[in-house]
């Protein structure tokens, strides 16, 4: 059985505002149950955090069961065999080691390793075949505990929103500039331009506003001592370079600004507002498959498959090390929606799926391609496309913090596939037991809207006419008029202004081709003599051993033979072909099968094996690909 346990890291800044921990291992231990394993499950997690002690980790009752690396984004994965670490279901403890915090570039030279207890718990697993088993922790430290892990790498950062002082509303695009009031000179701290929620982070280290003219001889804010904090004071500038408020450097010197320490947040306010670009309102991508548009180069190939980018390096789809993805199952169309509290906003979207496809780097398919195959999403009649998805959260920064999450439900998409989001933002909170309308609508209450870049889900799995064939017997050949066809759907993206009907600028953006797979691969295996007979009960005594097997998918990606002992002394993989098969690309192999496949080297001791036939295909969800898989025969050798 493998276990995967999955997850992120964050930290948080005015405890509202999380921050991606970037870099880092976790490790997972297992753990035996005791009176203070159980207590340890029992707290709340910030109650366990802590730094860990040398004499902690050479700790040998915990069993090492696997590590993963944080990705950049704070996410992770750990996989482990629970066969071969001795794993059944138990308590775990999860380890972060913190190699840095923080830009890259502000890591000093001599910064020190941490390592973070962050918790015991028992995981509920969960499992579709009982092979592989999931769960999830996901964790963001308090911002008393990461501005402690700050200060020990020399991080300093000044954290918050920039507002409209009238409307309280979150201003995006705004350049936050933060500057030191010293006695000799004044030194810029740094500066950030604010998100869509009017959110500014700003990272700095103390050498920033302890340097003067002397530096380094003379610093002459801390010449000994502990680091007194800057006196900050700010300056904020339009993307045009307009000047919104330039505060005087004796602003730095008054209470609440005078020698902050190494976590600072504040809001801003300016009465200045940008005015709204109806060009920010636009489909982008299919889950992490940003599109590929008339000879725009993303993440779907000309002829429809889908592969994620390097870094934000696009792929290269010559290339042979490049997967090639058919899109599975349940995705979310992602792009950047309509402020729904935003009354100078009213705008609807909806996505149309059409059967004629044309290649990727051609101009879009044309509007009427998509009339006779019409089939909008959430669309009466085919209301099994549409899936529910959380397109935004409410949230309120005065005050004690609120989130409400908002999903957009079949009830705010009209017959036609219309997307109203208001509509799901005031059924939410009519069904909110606390909060109303009149509160959201509120300025001095400063609620805003988050979005997730959801726009709405797609069910593929109707789009698909795919039947997965019927094996009988390991080693039978699929028919190939069973076998499965390469399927593509094209999907065009329109928004308009409600009302008027009128047309905004992103209507009309079409992934003219996207393949679509939801079969399940085809794989079965049996041990056999020479003769062709398959041992079930009989064993094999100082004789070849023969497998029957067949794996098939219109995606195969991988697959391979391992035969193992039970003792695990006998373990090899099977490379006589066609086993194994490694494809990334169309045009590779999607089909292998044999009758009398012979296990080499030979089983050379009495006992109990194992025959694995393991396989992965080429389906991805926009989140992840799809797990790889196996099957087994069991067979008992004698010498």
């Amino acid at each position: 059985m493998i276990f995967n346990l999955s997850g992120q890291f964050n930290g948080l800044l005015c405890n509202d505002l999380p921050i991606p921990i970037p870099r880092g291992t976790v490790r997972v231990y297992a753990v035996q149950p005791s009176p203070q394993v159980h207590n340890e499950m029992a707290a709340e997690i910030k109650d366990t955090l802590h730094l860990m002690k040398e004499e902690e980790l050479q700790d040998e009752s915990l069993q090492f069961l696997g590590e993963g690396k944080l990705d950049g984004e704070g996410k992770y994965s750990v996989k482990w065999n629970g066969e071969e670490k001795q794993y059944e279901f138990g308590p775990f403890r999860v380890v972060l080691d913190l190699p840095s915090l923080g830009p890259i570039e502000l890591i000093p030279d001599d910064c020190e390793p941490q390592t973070v207890g962050v918790t015991t718990c028992q995981p509920k697993w969960q499992t579709s075949d009982e092979k592989v088993f999931r769960t999830e922790f996901s964790y963001a430290f308090p911002s008393s505990f990461f501005c402690r892990l700050l200060e020990l790498y020399d991080l300093w950062v000044i954290s918050g929103r920039v507002l409209n002082c009238d409307t309280r509303r979150p201003l995006q695009g705004v350049k936050v500039t933060a500057m030191d009031c010293d006695v000799i000179t004044d030194d810029v701290l740094g500066s950030d331009t604010t998100n869509a929620q009017g959110q500014f982070i700003i990272w700095y280290r103390e050498r920033d506003f302890k340097r003067t003219f002397l530096s380094p001889w003379i610093n002459v804010e801390t010449p000994f001592g502990r680091p007194i904090g800057p006196d900050v004071y700010f300056k904020l500038e339009s993307l045009d370079g307009r000047v919104l408020l330039e505060e005087e450097p004796k602003r730095g010197k008054e209470k609440d600004r005078k020698d902050r320490g190494h976590c600072f947040c504040l809001d801003l306010c300016v009465d200045f507002e940008e005015p709204n670009d109806p060009d920010a309102l636009a489909w982008t991508s299919v889950g992490i498959f940003n599109l590929t548009t008339e000879g725009n180069p993303q993440n779907f190939s000309a002829d429809g498959y889908a592969a994620p980018s390097v870094g934000d390096t696009p792929p290269n789809f010559s290339n042979p090390n490049t997967v090639h993805y058919a899109v599975w199952n349940r995705v979310v169309l992602e792009g950047q929606g309509p402020n729904p509290l935003d009354t100078a906003l009213d705008f609807e979207y909806r996505f149309l799926i059409g059967n004629q496809t044309a290649p990727n780097t051609a101009p879009y398919l044309p509007e009427n391609a998509f009339t006779a195959s019409l089939r909008p999403v959430g669309g009466a009649g085919h209301q099994n496309l549409f899936h529910a998805v959380e397109v935004g959260e409410l949230v309120r920064t005065s005050g004690t913090l609120r989130v409400i999450p908002v999903r957009l439900t079949l009830s705010e998409v009209d017959a036609a596939g219309w997307v109203d989001i208001r509509a799901a933002v005031v059924r939410t909170v009519n069904a909110h037991p606390v909060f109303s309308m009149a509160d959201i609508n509120d300025p001095a209450q400063g609620w805003s809207w988050k979005d997730t870049d959801a726009m709405i889900g797609l069910d593929t799995r109707p789009l698909t006419s795919e039947v997965t064939p019927t094996l009988a017997n390991a080693g039978d050949e699929i028919p190939l008029a069973d076998r499965n066809s390469v399927e593509r759907t094209s999907i065009r993206f329109e928004i308009r202004e409600k009302g008027t009907g009128n047309p905004l600028p992103a209507n009309g953006t079409t992934l003219n081709s996207m393949v679509v797979s939801n079969t399940n691969p085809v794989a079965k295996i049996d041990a056999r003599d020479a003769a062709g007979n398959v041992k079930t009960c009989d064993k094999f005594k100082n004789e070849d051993v023969f497998l029957g097997y067949t794996v098939y998918h219109a995606h195969l990606h991988t697959a391979g033979i391992n035969v193992r002992s039970n003792s695990g002394a006998f373990n090899h993989s099977q490379t006589n072909a066609p086993i194994a098969i490694d494809t990334n690309a169309p045009g590779g192999p999607v089909y292998a099968q044999d009758n009398s496949f012979r296990i080499s080297p030979q089983p050379n001791f009495t006992c109990t094996y194992r025959a694995r036939l393991s396989f992965s295909v080429r389906q991805h969800n926009g989140v992840s690909p799809r797990d790889g898989s196996h099957t087994d025969d069991l067979f008992f050798y004698e010498t």
